[in-house]
């Protein structure tokens, strides 16, 4: 890859991506994700038209960290697209994560998309965003969602 000023560009993420194996086992993945996804928004589709009151969407446009605006247990839903990653400090995303939890009404859909990485989460200077761990993954999330009470 050739950047602007012609300097060769090659990274670790680049390298992962054009990574044969790597590639393969990624879409395998990536379409047993499509499958699930597509399935889910399949079967929310159906209940909606289901419905004879569809609501009202919101969009907000908020800091992650403080969403005092939200009143606790009152979102239907939260889908959030590549922008978590670019939250630098991870623990401002531990914070984030914990406001979702506190807006998302219980047993509602929280999702998520973001960045990864095939062993251990590394920050992309260029694009100043996190590639992500599997592991670190479910660590934020699973020490964020046992600190809110039942």
């Amino acid at each position: 890859m050739k950047m602007m000023n012609d300097e060769k560009f090659d990274d670790e993420y680049i390298r992962f991506l054009k990574d044969k194996s790597t590639s393969k086992r990624f879409k395998i993945l990536l379409n047993e994700v499509k499958k699930t996804v597509l399935n889910y928004n399949f079967k929310l589709i159906n209940q909606a038209l289901k419905r004879k009151d569809h609501g009202t969407i919101f969009y907000y446009q908020a800091n992650f960290k403080s969403l005092k605006d939200i009143s606790s247990d009152s979102v239907d839903a939260i889908v959030s697209t590549s922008s978590v990653e670019h939250v630098r400090d991870l623990n401002d995303l531990k914070i984030a994560i914990a406001e979702f939890i506190r807006v998302l009404k219980k047993d509602r859909p929280m999702l998520i998309t973001t960045s990864a990485a095939k062993d251990s989460s590394w920050f992309f200077e260029p694009a100043e965003g996190w590639c992500f761990s599997e592991a670190d993954l479910t660590s934020i999330f699973s020490a964020e969602k046992s600190r809110i009470k039942s």
